[in-house]
């Protein structure tokens, strides 16, 4: 019907509303403990990526990466630099680059 009051919560009153979420008595989602910490990750990030650590390392680390977007983004970033290193591709530079960085460098 038009213009009729249809209430969202059961609880009018919103203090009470705010006092059982508190409570824990609205349901949410509980975040998970990291079994290792971020130092820990950064730690084994290199033999993570060359396969060398033991199974259940593995799991540790890769639970903490679905977790933590710091330690996923460390995690890309140095795959990205194994991927470019181990290309040995050479590039050429435009005229004066390497001058131009010199001058950047002493700034």
């Amino acid at each position: 019907m038009r213009g009729q009051y249809i209430p969202i919560f059961r609880e009018r009153n919103i203090f009470r509303l705010a006092e059982s979420y508190f409570q824990g008595e609205v349901r949410r989602k509980k975040k998970e403990f990291m079994v290792l910490s971020c130092r820990e990750v950064w730690k084994e990030i290199s033999n993570y990526l060359e396969g060398e650590v033991d199974a259940a390392l593995r799991a540790d680390l890769e639970a903490h990466f679905a977790q933590c977007r710091h330690c996923t983004a460390l995690l890309d970033g140095t795959r990205n630099v194994i991927v470019l290193t181990v290309d040995q591709r050479t590039f050429t530079l435009p005229a004066g680059f390497s001058q131009r960085l010199q001058e950047r460098l002493r700034m």
